[in-house]
Formats: C-alpha cells, structure tokens, sequence
C-alpha cells in the first residue's frame, strides 16, 4: 500500500494508524524538518497538545536538546539532521531534552527516513521515550557509592546493592578493606561474595531473603559469618529490601547494610545463655511482654512480631513503636510508672510491619530490685482482631445504609404482627414519619389491603416469596400510586422473624396500560362505525336500481291513467315515496 501513495501527506492516514497504535511516542516531519504528525503519546509526554506539535520545525529554540553530559548538541548533528544527510536508520540514543515551560528530562531518540515510491526521501519518522527515571538513577547510584565509601570509612558499617537480573553484586570498597580484600577482590557478583559466606549460613540467608520477598515485609535482616582475607570467621548483620520490582511483581534489586556485630555477638552469647533459661517461661504467653528501662528503651520481649528481629525491638525507645500521636502520652505513663509505682491500663495503637494497624490493650506496672523500680513491665494483649471486626461492622452499616437509602424502590421490613421494624425512605402524602411500629397495611389502599396481608403471612408460613400489586392513595393530592411488590422471608438460626417488602413505583407503567386499552378500544368502536358504513355502502348500491324502476313505472302508471284518475294518484305517492329512498339512498353512496 505504501508504494501506491505519492506523497507524504497521502501516506498520512497509515503513519496516523502505525502512530496512534504504538505505545511509545511518535513524531513525523517532512523532508524540510517541519512537523506534520504526532501522536497522543508525544501529546502526553511533552505536555504539549497534538495541534501545538504541527507545524513547528525541528531547530525551533523552543527543543533544547543536549547530551547526557548537558553538552548542546549542534543544529547539523541533530537526529534529524543525520538522518536526512545519511537517508539511513538512526539506532536509538539518549538525550537531555528540555522543553519551554514542558517536559525536562532523559529520553530515548530514534528515527527512520520515509521514501516514495521513487526512493525519494520526503519525511523522517522520529520515535521517543522517556528515560528520566532510568537515567537518573544510574547518576544517581554512581554517586551514591562515591559518597557511602567517603561517609562510611574507618565505620562497622559497608553497604551493598545486588542486581537480581544479572547478579551483579557491589559492596563499598572500604568496608571489605576491613575484611583484609582489596578493590581488585571485590566480589562482582552474589555468587562470587556467597563464597566467603560461611557454608553453614548461606541457606538460612537465602530462606530470609526469600521469605522477605514472598511476604513483601519492610526488610529482612539476618545475622552470620563471612571470612575474612586471613582466614577467620566474623559475625556481620546483613539487613536490606528489595527496591525495584518488576511489572510481574518481580524482584530486581535490593539494597542494604553490612553491620559488623563480631565483638558484641560474642559478648552477648553468654548472656543469652542466662536469659533463654527464664525467657522460655515467658515465650508461650499469649501476650506480648516487655521491660522498660528508665530511658524508655525496650531491654526484653518475649516474642516478636511477625516481619520482626530482635535487633529491630531491643534497645530501641518503646514509643517509636506507637503511632506519632500517642507518644507523648506513651511517655507519660512509663514515667508515671518510675515515679508512683502506681500502674495502669490503657489501649494503644501500634503501626505493623504488614502496614496494618495493630490494637493492644496494654497494662503497665513496676518491677523493683532492692526496694528500687529498675524497669515497667508493659503485658499488651493484641486485640486487632476484635477492632477490625467493630471497624469492619461499621463500614459495613454504612455501605448497607447507603444502598438502601439511595435505592429506588421502597424496601420495608414487618415483623411477625405486621408491623413496619424498618424503612428506607419515607415519602411525602404516603409513608409519614410515624411509620414505625404501625401495621403496613394502613397505607395501602381499602380495596388491596386483604391480599396484601395474606401474601405477607404466607411468607411467614411458608418461607416462600410472595408478590402483589396494590394501589396507594397521597392524602396531599388525592393522587393514586400503584405499586409492584416482592416479598422473601428474612431467617434468624432457622426461624424466619422479618419479612422483607420491595415496592417499586409502577404508576407511569398502569397510566400507560390504561391508556392504551383506551386507545384500543376508541380504534375497535372506529372499525365497527367503518364496517357499518361498508355494509350501507353495499345496500345502497343494490337499493338504488329497483328505486330507479319503481320511480319510472310510477310515472308511466300515472301518464297512462291520466289526472284526476284514482290511479293517477296512488302512482304519484309511490313516485314521490320512491324518490325519498332515491335520495336516502344517494345519502349513503
């Protein structure tokens, strides 16, 4: 098809169908650099209607577009300059483009010369796409390891970023110089760092990371032994997340930090060994179990929450795990606590690590040593459940209650006397506001009530659902609605206590029944007078011949007779008489 079209312009509908298809952003200029065609994508990402796009040419000033580096790229070098010189394809490259009061950014720039059918080049379509993200975080991340390197150095702290796709692993240098490696032994991928992990660690390591990544936690954290360059084993706390996921829910990279814990994991062994022997006493408790010291820092727990370690929870000030708002007075009462003795019960709020909002209800009180108070103890009884159920409920009340109030139909319920337990709106002349606990049946009118109360009670009865039409009088206006009714049996444990009544407003549907079996019947009584008429028509046309010859023989029995004559006479009645029905019967032709 492409080669039947002699011009650009012709060729015009096909470059908007391939251009409105494509997902990315599509320009198309003409031989002279003027342009002729964007899509709505180009439209989007530049912020710039798609009739501001026509018409501008590419060495506008109003394009300032320059190297990665911000280097501005001469008019001759242009993508598009290059690409009509050369008539050849131009692969993809990256640019800084920055548009007057629009789009400042990254993109992707590529293109392709369009010929006619005689070879002859008389367009460029240029295709773009947004890089800002992509590029700034690779500035970013060169950056990022410059300054950690300068920040961390001479610390126990190292950072590290793995690239999941291609287990590309990168670590700051002086951190692994405390190892004893050197630049040239910087393990460039997690395969070659997992080699001075010890063996012992690395699944369990690997079931963290995974565990992180299945459950979507803030983090993972997990303690072990990596080897350093002369041969020892040294404890380090590995902690990090997973930062970019892909469009199938993918990991890409993760981030972290390495924390050396040798000397205080160490150290803090045999005091663990002390505490597992009254810890275990606490750990099956159904409540969570703190101690606080006099600073507020949390020193024991007897179980963590889920997504949690230790080193997340001890030593840490027990208000950073309440909600901002409830701090203050969080500190109040443990103070209270150190100063009284005197404790007390409270309900708190706790952000999760799932993102939920946790509901404890917490009771402090004071632990002494020697007559002295050295720490509170806080018994918190997770009670989530509960409040997101009451929360749940109410919600669910308010939804409910919407429905019902914004429906179009009225929907009524009547206990087992019949009596109206509830209503969804009221309506001016029909249903008053004192509808409550009066028998349904008073607003229906006289004529319909009867049925309507012996479908009501054969739902009770029965179980079976019921329908009815009736009418209802407006005590305003006098005006009469009609109503179709559906009836269902609402059950408590297996008894049915309420009947359910749905009224839909059916008065327009009876006026236009009514009105047309008027109608019908106006047209039936129309063809009846039509079928009288044919039916003279018929009689009047076999009438007017013998009418005729009577009217004739009259007149030749009263020529024949003569005037005066008896006969002469009764011949003259009977021609005058025929000439009545000669002209009734001309009446009816």
């Amino acid at each position: 098809m492409l080669r039947e079209l002699e011009s650009l312009r012709d060729r015009h509908p096909l470059i908007r169908g391939i251009g409105d298809s494509y997902v990315g952003s599509v320009v198309v200029l003409d031989a002279a650099g003027t342009i002729i065609y964007a899509n709505k994508h180009a439209s989007e990402m530049f912020g710039l209607p798609v009739e501001e796009f026509v018409g501008r040419r590419h060495n506008d000033e109003y394009w300032d577009l320059r190297a990665v580096d911000g280097r501005r790229i001469p008019l001759d070098e242009r993508p598009f300059k290059r690409i009509v010189a050369t008539q050849k394809k131009m692969a993809s490259a990256i640019y800084s483009l920055r548009l007057s009061g629009g789009f400042s950014g990254f993109i992707r720039l590529g293109g392709a010369p369009i010929f006619d059918d005689a070879q002859h080049l008389i367009g460029v379509i240029m295709h773009t796409e947004d890089v800002t993200d992509e590029v700034g975080e690779r500035l970013e991340t060169e950056r990022y390891w410059h300054w950690m390197d300068e920040a961390l150095s001479g610390s126990e702290l190292g950072v590290w970023s793995w690239e999941l796709d291609t287990d590309a692993f990168e670590h700051n240098a002086d951190f692994m110089r405390e190892w004893g490696y050197d630049e040239s032994e910087n393990f460039g991928t997690m395969t070659e760092f997992s080699r001075i992990i010890h063996p012992d660690d690395l699944t369990p390591l690997a079931e963290a990371f995974q565990r992180h990544v299945k459950e979507r936690s803030p983090r993972f954290s997990f303690e072990h032994r990596v080897l350093t360059k002369d041969g020892k084993w040294r404890w380090i706390l590995s902690r990090g997340k997973v930062v970019v996921w892909d469009k199938e829910n993918r990991p890409l990279r993760a981030r972290g930090m390495h924390l050396d814990i040798d000397s205080t994991k160490r150290a803090g062994e045999a005091l663990r060994r002390e505490e597992s022997r009254w810890r275990s006493v606490v750990a099956s408790a159904g409540d969570f179990i703190l101690l606080v010291d006099r600073d507020r820092r949390i020193r024991f727990i007897n179980k963590m929450f889920s997504g949690m370690t230790v080193d997340e929870v001890i030593g840490h000030d027990v208000t950073e795990f309440t909600e901002p708002e409830q701090r203050e007075v969080m500190e109040r009462r443990v103070d209270k606590v150190f100063e009284t003795g005197e404790g007390e019960t409270y309900e708190v709020t706790v952000p999760l690590p799932d993102g939920r909002i946790g509901h404890f209800l917490a009771r402090t009180s004071a632990v002494e040593s020697d007559g002295e108070i050295t720490n509170v103890a806080i018994i918190s009884t997770d009670i989530t459940s509960k409040r997101e159920n009451e929360l749940a409920l109410r919600r669910s009340e308010r939804t409910l209650r919407s429905i019902l109030d914004n429906a179009p139909d009225f929907i009524v319920q009547v206990d087992r006397d019949l009596n109206v337990v509830f209503i969804n709106r009221l309506m001016s002349g029909l249903l008053s506001e004192d509808v409550l606990g009066k028998p349904f049946e008073i607003w229906i009118a006289p004529e319909f009530r009867d049925q309507a109360v012996r479908k009501v009670r054969r739902v009770f009865e029965t179980g079976e659902a019921q329908s009815y039409v009736c009418a209802m009088d407006d005590a305003t206006s006098g005006k009469r609605y009609w109503f179709s009714t559906r009836l269902g049996a609402v059950a408590d444990d297996g008894q049915i206590g309420t009947v359910t009544m749905i009224s839909a407003d059916i008065t327009e549907q009876v006026r236009i029944d009514e009105e047309r079996r008027r109608l019908e019947g106006h047209l039936r009584q129309q063809q009846k007078l039509e079928s009288i008429g044919t039916l003279a028509s018929g009689v009047a046309h076999e009438i007017n011949n013998p009418i005729q010859g009577i009217m004739n023989y009259a007149e030749l029995i009263a020529t024949s007779a003569g005037d005066g004559t008896t006969i002469g006479e009764f011949a003259g009645v009977d021609g005058h008489v025929a000439q009545r029905v000669a002209t009734i019967v001309r009446h009816l032709l």
